[in-house]
């Protein structure tokens, strides 16, 4: 009996501990929105294609200076090491909704990616697919 209640209760808490897309985008736009401006001009971003990216989260294709957009919002935010590799531990403390498999996954993903800007779009595109953005 005991069993049976906690099959059908565990469903319920973990619907209850994950965060609405409302807020994993809520948390998003308040981390990067000190950094939007001056990554968008250091790396030539077209401020369309940066909408493209936080209002409809498409990720458009061929644009270095957008890859090398979210590279500059990743280290600005300090979720970059040395090596130029995400931080797990802080990454998932910050960006909300994001879990350890999602992590784990998405870094193998992006780790033999040789470009530093296309690493980080990689990585922040299997986020954003794995959070059902």
């Amino acid at each position: 009996m005991f069993s049976l209640l906690l099959i059908l209760l565990i469903p319920a808490f973990t619907a209850l501990l994950t965060p609405s897309r409302e807020a994993i985008i809520e948390n998003w736009v308040k981390l990067v929105d000190p950094y939007e401006s001056v990554c968008a001009c250091e790396s030539g971003a077209i401020l369309a294609d940066i909408n493209k990216l936080w209002v409809d989260y498409r990720y458009p294709s061929n644009k270095p200076c957008l890859n090398c957009y979210l590279s500059c919002i990743y280290k600005k935010m300090g979720v970059v090491d040395y090596n130029n590799n995400v931080i797990k531990s802080v990454y998932i403390e910050l960006v909300l909704g994001t879990t350890e498999v999602m992590f784990n996954k998405c870094e193998s993903m992006a780790t033999n990616v040789t470009d530093m800007c296309k690493k980080f779009y990689e990585f922040d595109r299997c986020i954003s697919k794995e959070m059902g953005l």
